[in-house]
């Protein structure tokens, strides 16, 4: 978080985040495996498993404040603005 003062009684303060999540398997078994052995479908016999997921996040949020003050009186106006941006894909193959 970052803070500034620009002119007396003001501040902006801004924010970022960034994440990223990056995740991937992969699983294989042959034909000839021992798992197998009691099957006797050849359609039934091998197996295979693909997942890779990626996602990835970026925010920022800004804050503006300004304190006015007129005699007794006080007004304190403020401005907040947030992105957010995000992105993911997945892939999946599953074989048997």
């Amino acid at each position: 978080m970052v803070d500034y003062s620009p002119v007396r009684n003001s501040r902006i303060s801004t924010s970022l985040s960034l994440s990223r999540e990056k995740g991937s398997t992969d699983l294989f078994y042959s034909a000839e495996h021992s798992r197998f052995n009691g099957v006797t479908d050849l359609g039934r016999k091998g197996s295979y498993t693909a997942t890779n997921n990626n996602s990835s996040n970026i925010q920022s949020r800004t804050n503006a404040y300004i304190n006015l003050s007129f005699g007794r009186h006080m007004i304190n106006p403020s401005v907040a603005i947030t992105l957010y941006a995000t992105s993911s894909d997945s892939q999946s193959i599953i074989a048997t």
